[in-house]
């Protein structure tokens, strides 16, 4: 399969650079903070994080959960909020990873949707022709 891809011009620079980077998440020897209590005394190691977006559960999970902090507590309002998630297929979600105008179409195709459901339905009325 390398065989293949060298052929090819291999994988993309940000590809590898982001895989990586997921490598040598986590690891001491990439790279980290020793941490000392000014109280106790207790000292550790802590490893520093590749903070990518690509490969790496950990700091997609940190990502997400801050993410996710900010938004409640800066940017939506103190209401009720409707969560819309729109799942693609893996081989869609790489082609739209190349193609901007092939995803701002798909985004507006998603987004189109709850617009529509927050409309007020109005009943159709038949009159009483008779």
């Amino acid at each position: 399969m390398l065989e293949d891809l060298a052929e090819h011009g291999g994988l993309p620079k940000f590809v590898v650079r982001e895989f990586e980077e997921y490598l040598r998440c986590g690891l001491l020897s990439a790279g980290c903070l020793h941490l000392v209590c000014r109280s106790c005394g207790h000292s550790q190691l802590v490893a520093v994080f590749c903070k990518r977006r690509g490969f790496c559960p950990s700091c997609l999970g940190r990502r997400m959960a801050d993410t996710a902090v900010h938004m409640e507590q800066h940017v939506l309002p103190r209401a009720p909020v409707r969560h819309w998630i729109c799942s693609l297929p893996w081989g869609l979600r790489a082609l739209l990873g190349y193609d901007r105008v092939l995803a701002a179409q798909v985004v507006s195709a998603f987004a189109y949707v709850p617009k529509r459901c927050r409309r007020p339905h109005r009943r159709h009325r038949r009159s009483a022709e008779n």
